[in-house]
């Protein structure tokens, strides 16, 4: 599994990502929907369907130049940028992991699908 990554002579990635229109973006506290409590008791229960760290995490990512890349056309990713340094993580990998343990930026992070 690889994921890319730009290299400061090449700063297509942000330019791609924003093209796309995926980004990690963290709303502001004032527009967060806050929950709306329930009375009673809730209907549907809760089924656990995998056991607790069934889907292993990424924790050591691999990368290469965003134009040394082989994705399709469309190819949908999730796009961090962080203190100019950038990463993109494919969904279709990130549909078996779900988590990449990543450092973009100096700042450790977890991507999340």
């Amino acid at each position: 599994m690889t994921f890319f990554r730009s290299s400061p002579a090449n700063q297509s990635l942000p330019a791609a990502l924003a093209v796309t229109g995926f980004f990690l973006c963290a709303a502001a506290p004032d527009s967060a929907k806050k929950p709306t409590p329930t009375s009673g008791p809730q209907k549907d229960p809760i089924v656990q369907l995998l056991d607790r760290d069934a889907i292993p995490a990424i924790r050591d990512p691999r990368f290469v130049l965003a134009d040394k890349a082989k994705l399709a056309d469309g190819e949908k990713v999730l796009g961090v940028v962080i203190g100019g340094e950038s990463r993109a993580y494919p969904l279709i990998d990130l549909d078996a992991h779900e988590v990449v343990d990543d450092v973009v930026g100096g700042k450790p992070i977890a991507a999340t699908w």
